[in-house]
């Protein structure tokens, strides 16, 4: 059903009382999209939303001249100013059109990676798992220590065990959790050549 409100102005689509401009409602038990946009005018048109405040404006959707990638742009089109892409094959980039990895961020200039958690005693990091063929599955990772030390340590997590520690005193632990001087370093052997 298609209900217009005289008092208001608010159209609903599957509703007879639209809450916004227009409102969507779809009370279907199959897997069938509510809203569809499609662009049918030529092989190659965008299909795309364009959101716009007195100041800003913002478009999403499918950018045809790369690819049919799907595209967060800061402007009225898509391959203009855009800031999030991501490819058919599933890459994702963050300032940048071409992926070319899982997910590819790119900057101009002194840009940063920000990993932070705001709950308490929480340890935050990186994981690099790897299991290629009938190798067993090795797990690393970069992390700081769950509590105010403002430790960093490199962790091989296949063995639950840290390898590097950097705590802050500016103090590093080979196969030492805390060091007490510049460079501690544990083991049966050490060997510099």
């Amino acid at each position: 059903c298609l209900t217009i409100d005289d008092a208001n102005g608010n159209v609903g689509i599957g509703t007879v009382t639209p809450e916004r401009r227009l409102h969507v409602e779809h009370a279907d038990t199959t897997t069938k999209a509510a809203l569809a946009i499609e662009n049918s005018y030529v092989s190659g048109a965008d299909a795309s939303v364009w959101f716009k405040t007195v100041d800003r404006e913002w478009a999403i959707g499918i950018d045809e001249s790369n690819s049919g990638a799907f595209t967060f742009s800061n402007n009225s089109v898509l391959g203009t100013t855009d800031r999030v892409t991501i490819q058919r094959d599933g890459n994702v980039g963050i300032g940048t059109t071409t992926p070319s990895n899982l997910l590819h961020l790119k900057g101009s200039a002194h840009d940063k990676l920000i990993i932070e958690s705001t709950g308490t005693a929480h340890a935050v990091g990186i994981q690099i798992t790897h299991a290629s063929g009938n190798a067993a599955q090795q797990m690393w990772q970069l992390q700081t220590s769950a509590d105010a030390a403002g430790t960093l340590k490199l962790r091989d997590a296949t063995d639950n065990r840290n390898v590097m520690v950097w705590n802050g005193d500016g103090n590093v632990g080979i196969l030492n959790t805390a060091p007490d001087a510049p460079l501690v370093v544990e083991g049966a052997r050490v060997s510099i050549q």
